[in-house]
């Protein structure tokens, strides 16, 4: 496209539509389309020819993803004239690709000085603030774009999108219900519905909404993989399966779709097939905690449990503070017969959950095993407030050495009387 720009500029055409009817059928975007077509309206050849080109190659580079020509292109345009606001929207939407949100906020903010009558000046500030993980001031900037258009569909959803993330949940589905209203074949608005209807306690709904959001877009992976979450949390692990293994054959490479898979193979009782995907997903991410995580349940439940071990071994050294982790190091270890190795697991548990009575007490049974009793002593009397352990420790026989010691024989029948 930027090479028939140049071709046509060459041969001096008398105006920049020109390059809009050529490129008109070889770049497929509105944002291109008009760009030219602004930069033909300027004016026929000259100073004007050459800023519409200039305008027309700089939009070309941002869609083809060159951020940086664009942004070049724009920043070397004249600072006046009939396209100076539209060289300073392709500046300030190249900053944005390439990351740099605070300058092109500053950048959109002079265009909305410029053009306070232009809903798109707000909109476009809004987008940039919401990347910036500033929902609130997104919301008030898309509010008052919202006014000068009140039936734009897109600035709908996106506000509805940073009103979801703030919490103020009927608020967004008020917005997100017009947006898709407005444009009933958007993807994008019936995506951002789905997920605001999942978060407001609707799952159903939400599912619904998904399921036709991908009839207008069926190889839509992150659809796919949306849609498996809210079966997912629906409590329906069978469909969630086949929901991500849909995404994961569309885009095999993105670890997160293949991990969910397993996670729902997991829930479903399909133990091998879980384990299998969870490998593969460890694979693409190998310091991925979450699916080490699930990988070590999987492994276990198949009474694979020195392979479950070093899974969760691998992900405790990613994330040491995965308490669910520790758990089951814990009990792998009491079921291999390492009291000691329960023994430092349940100590960190005791540690980390100090209002966890039964992180105490299985600390108290790996001490007893290992014949320190006072420590083991000391650790039953914190857990001794719940009566249905107190219960279980009369008789559970990791407990035995400390019931039977004469020494603190005493003091264990006050611990197990109670308060």
């Amino acid at each position: 496209g930027a090479e028939i720009v140049r071709e046509t500029s060459e041969r001096r055409l008398p105006d920049t539509r020109h390059v809009a009817s050529v490129l008109e059928g070889l770049v497929a975007d509105h944002e291109a389309a008009r760009a030219l077509d602004r930069g033909g309206a300027a004016g026929g050849g000259g100073p004007d020819l050459a800023a519409g080109v200039r305008l027309a190659e700089g939009t070309l580079a941002g869609l083809r993803g060159d951020a940086a020509l664009a942004l070049a292109l724009a920043r070397d345009a004249p600072q006046e004239g009939e396209l100076a606001d539209e060289f300073l929207w392709l500046e300030a939407t190249s900053l944005a690709q390439l990351g740099r949100h605070a300058e092109s906020l500053a950048v959109f903010d002079r265009l909305a000085e410029h053009k306070p009558d232009v809903a798109s000046s707000w909109f476009n500030r809004g987008t940039t603030l919401a990347r910036m993980g500033r929902n609130e001031d997104a919301v008030a900037s898309y509010r008052r774009g919202l006014e000068l258009a009140p039936d734009d569909p897109r600035a709908l959803d996106e506000l509805g999108v940073c009103l979801t993330r703030l919490g103020r949940l009927e608020e967004a589905l008020e917005a997100l219900e017009r947006s898709v209203a407005l444009d009933p074949r958007s993807y994008n608005a019936h995506q951002s519905l789905a997920s605001a209807l999942s978060r407001s306690g609707r799952p159903e709904d939400a599912v619904e909404t998904m399921e036709f959001g991908l009839r207008l877009e069926p190889r839509n992976p992150f659809g796919h993989y949306n849609l498996g979450v809210f079966l997912q949390n629906l409590g329906r692990p069978g469909e969630a399966a086949e929901s991500f293994g849909r995404a994961c054959e569309l885009r095999p490479d993105v670890p997160s779709f293949v991990r969910e898979r397993g996670r729902a193979l997991l829930s479903d009782g399909r133990l091998a097939e879980a384990a299998a995907e969870l490998e593969r997903a460890v694979e693409l991410a190998p310091g991925d905690p979450v699916a080490l995580r699930h990988l070590g349940r999987a492994l276990q439940a198949l009474g694979r449990d020195a392979e479950a071990a070093a899974a969760y071994g691998r992900a405790l050294r990613v994330a040491p503070g995965d308490a669910r982790v520790r758990e089951q190091l814990a009990f792998l270890c009491v079921a291999g017969g390492d009291w000691e190795g329960a023994r430092e697991h349940f100590a960190w548990l005791a540690a980390a959950r100090p209002g966890d009575a039964s992180a105490g007490y299985n600390l108290a049974c790996a001490l007893s095993r290992l014949g320190r009793l006072d420590e083991a002593l000391e650790a039953l009397a914190g857990a001794a407030g719940d009566p249905d352990l107190r219960e279980l420790a009369r008789g559970d026989p990791d407990l035995a050495a400390l019931r039977a010691d004469p020494e603190r024989a005493a003091r264990v029948a006050e611990v197990l009387a109670g308060p």
